[in-house]
């Protein structure tokens, strides 16, 4: 039987639907892949009103490897020193800065700073995510050491195939243990951009007694994790990093390690086997 014009007609409007819907698919993964994803760790000492063989390291994309590291380090003739140290990777933030003015130091201040910073690229396959954050770290007692340590982090996570802002914010840590947890409503099948940044200072001066150690150690690190709310794949970025929060173990043994454990249980039987044959 001949296709009548309407049969036609609408055999060719399924296909333009599905080559539309397919292009839209194409379209939100390769905005994912055409942008670059990047890495950048920077870090500065400087002692004593300027540096004194200071050191300044930066780093930066795109790039799709990690991790990148950078040091600082400066010291002058009275000891006073700055010491500065990153290590930035996706989906995980190492920062940690310390400052410390002599006693004999007639120089105006010691300043550290060490700055982090990543951006990652991937789609959405789900409507809701929870963004968090866990931070660990240690800063100086801020009321016995006056203003000599700040860690800040900073977020944006941008909707790139209807570009708007999903969610950012910026968080002064003032403890050393700080989850933070956003939940985030995306529309399904949009690339999406996400920008995290981490800084560490440490600032001896004036207003620091001489001879305190000041710090802002975050070298414990600063996790990121994007989870699906209902469930799901895991949220696997352009990098390959998985964004997944660590999964609690059972001590059950996975499938093939069972399967090892039978084989090795049988070579074992045929070998008892053979020498009880033999005997």
């Amino acid at each position: 039987m001949k296709n009548s014009p309407m049969t036609r007609i609408g055999v060719a409007r399924s296909i333009l639907i599905a080559t539309v819907a397919m292009a839209g698919a194409l379209a939100a993964a390769g905005a994912a892949q055409a942008l670059p994803t990047s890495l950048i760790s920077n870090t500065v000492a400087s002692v004593t009103g300027g540096c004194n063989g200071c050191g300044h390291y930066d780093l930066e994309g795109p790039t799709l490897v990690g991790p990148l590291s950078a040091d600082s380090h400066d010291q002058n003739g009275f000891g006073s020193v700055g010491n500065a140290h990153v290590i930035t990777d996706f989906g995980t933030q190492k920062v940690s800065a310390d400052a410390f003015q002599a006693p004999g130091d007639t120089g105006p201040d010691v300043q550290t700073n060490a700055y982090s910073e990543y951006n990652e690229n991937f789609v959405f396959v789900q409507p809701l995510y929870n963004l968090s954050f866990l931070v660990t770290g240690t800063l100086s007692a801020q009321p016995v050491f006056g203003p000599g340590s700040v860690a800040i982090i900073t977020w944006d996570l941008e909707d790139l195939t209807h570009p708007h802002t999903l969610s950012n914010n910026t968080v002064v840590f003032d403890s050393g243990f700080t989850p933070l947890i956003n939940l985030v409503s995306v529309p399904v099948g949009d690339a999406a951009t996400l920008r995290v940044m981490f800084s560490a200072s440490a600032y001896a001066g004036a207003l620091t007694p001489p001879g305190l150690h000041l710090f802002a150690d975050f070298s414990h690190t600063v996790h990121t994790y994007i989870d699906p709310v209902a469930g799901g794949p895991d949220v696997i970025g352009q990098s390959g990093h998985d964004y997944a929060s660590p999964k609690a173990t059972t001590g059950v043994p996975e499938p093939a390690t069972w399967a090892l454990m039978l084989a090795g249980f049988g070579l074992a039987g045929s070998a008892l086997r053979r020498r009880t044959a033999a005997a």
